[in-house]
C-alpha cells in the first residue's frame, strides 16, 4: 500500500510505501515500510509459534542518512489464567527491558510490572 500528504503552508510532501507478506506455514507476517524521511522499518511477527497464545515480534528501524539503527524484541503470552508480556529495546547505548504479568483466580487479579535500564 502507499500513502502521501501535502502541507500547503510549508510545501512539504510526505509519503510512504508498505508491503505485507503473510507466511501461513509459519503462522507469521512480515511487514516492511519505507517513507520519504528515508526511514526503513520492518516487523516480523510469529503467532502461536511454540505454544498456543504465544506471540513473538521483532521490529527494526534503519535510516541510512543518519545511520540510525534501532530495534525491539517482544513476546506476549495469554491464556485464561495468566497474561505475560516482555520486551527488550535493541538500542546499542543500553537496552531497556520491560515486563509485566497478570494472574487471575476467580474474580481476583494480581499483577506485576517492571522495567530495567541496562545503561
Amino acid at each position: 500500500s502507499s500513502s502521501g500528504t501535502s502541507n500547503q503552508e510549508s510545501g512539504k510532501v510526505t509519503g510512504s510505501l508498505e508491503g505485507k507478506y503473510d507466511i501461513p506455514d509459519l503462522n507469521s507476517t512480515l511487514t516492511c515500510k519505507w517513507n520519504t524521511s528515508n526511514l526503513f522499518t520492518s516487523n516480523f511477527e510469529f503467532k502461536d509459534a511454540l505454544i498456543n497464545g504465544l506471540k513473538l515480534n521483532m521490529e527494526t528501524k534503519y535510516n541510512p542518512a543518519s545511520n540510525l539503527k534501532d530495534g525491539k524484541l517482544s513476546g506476549e503470552y495469554k491464556s485464561s489464567i495468566v497474561a505475560l508480556e516482555g520486551d527488550v529495546d535493541l538500542n546499542l547505548s543500553g537496552p531497556l527491558v520491560n515486563s509485566s504479568a497478570v494472574i487471575s483466580h476467580g474474580a481476583w487479579l494480581a499483577g506485576y510490572q517492571m522495567s530495567y535500564d541496562t545503561a
